[in-house]
């Protein structure tokens, strides 16, 4: 944001220049980077970056300011407050996406993506590594208090690094009227680059807590679907066992007694199968589908019943 102050006037103006951007797409805290340099044709862009720069206001000029240095130096140093004021709304989206991330780590049915939250945390790392960029250029360059009183700088840095090896006196209170006014915007700097690192430092602690909960979901999805094999094959596996020794013809019809004592090995294993399929069935979206499957190993016990007792009764009589 360069400050632009009329020496007669006191007129200010402010050109903002973008460095980058992002505004929110497709879903809560989605965010998409957009092209800097095409943003006039994007009006969701427009919008955005309007409401971003409503924040930095012109507040009137008091009496103590009495030339124009003065008040470029306030205007910085309220941009400044202004931008690290600004973490907190960041840091509130991440705590909004490490709700979701929680949400999405649940065991019970969620709408939510993991996928989905895992790419807004990464968008809004680069969003805190730009803006912590911004925030060390200016503070190396001393808000480019160069560009209209070199003097004034090198004491600033002087001041701030004493073994450096410049001829000017460390900057004071008396050195310009407007130095502790600069001194202030330089300290709100230095603490919005420390709050956007510590951000960072958060998201890339949030992103490892989601790598490891993909591992956990991972494992417990291969568990599951062993346990699902298995009761299939105990399901297929024993009736098939007593079929291939006893053999069809022999159990069906269940028309007498030991016809229906050779089918209860049939039964047993679909029985067992059933009772494993409801009650190890998973938590979450998937406990239903398991669910079913145990409803449809009940009924196809039924169906074998049902259709071994109407071959008893459609059987050639005597």
């Amino acid at each position: 944001m360069q400050i632009l102050v009329d020496a007669g006037s006191g007129e200010v103006g402010l050109k903002a220049a973008v460095a980058a951007l992002w505004i929110e797409r497709d879903g809560e805290h989605h965010f998409a980077a957009v092209d800097r340099h095409a943003q006039e044709s994007d009006p969701h862009a427009k919008v955005a970056l309007d409401a971003a720069l409503k924040k930095f206001s012109i507040h009137g000029a008091s009496d103590g300011e009495f030339d124009h240095h003065h008040r470029a130096a306030q205007i910085a140093k309220g941009i400044a407050e202004t931008s690290r004021n600004a973490v907190a709304d960041l840091r509130e989206i991440r705590y909004e996406v490490e709700m979701q991330l929680v949400a999405s780590s649940s065991s019970k049915s969620s709408a939510i993506d993991h996928t989905s939250v895992v790419e807004s945390l990464l968008q809004l790392n680069i969003v805190c590594s730009r803006a912590s960029d911004q925030a060390r250029e200016c503070i190396r360059e001393g808000l480019w208090v160069h560009v209209t009183d070199s003097e004034a700088y090198h004491a600033y840095r002087r001041l701030q690094e004493p073994a450096i090896i410049n001829p000017a006196p460390p900057a004071g209170a008396d050195t310009r009227t407007w130095m502790r006014l600069h001194d202030a915007g330089m300290r709100q700097c230095v603490e919005l680059r420390r709050q956007l690192e510590a951000e960072s430092s958060s998201i890339r602690d949030l992103l490892s807590s989601a790598a490891s909960v993909s591992s956990s979901r991972e494992a417990d999805s291969q568990s599951r679907f062993k346990l699902l094999v298995a009761v299939i094959s105990f399901a297929l596996g024993v009736p098939a066992l007593v079929l291939a020794v006893y053999g069809a013809d022999l159990i069906m019809p269940l028309t007498t007694d030991q016809r229906t004592l050779a089918f209860i090995p049939i039964l047993f294993g679909l029985v067992i199968a059933a009772l494993l399929t409801f009650f190890k069935a998973p938590g979450g979206e998937n406990r239903l589908i398991w669910r079913i499957g145990a409803a449809g190993i009940v009924a196809v016990i039924i169906l074998l019943i049902v259709a071994g007792l109407i071959a008893g009764s459609l059987g050639p009589r005597v």
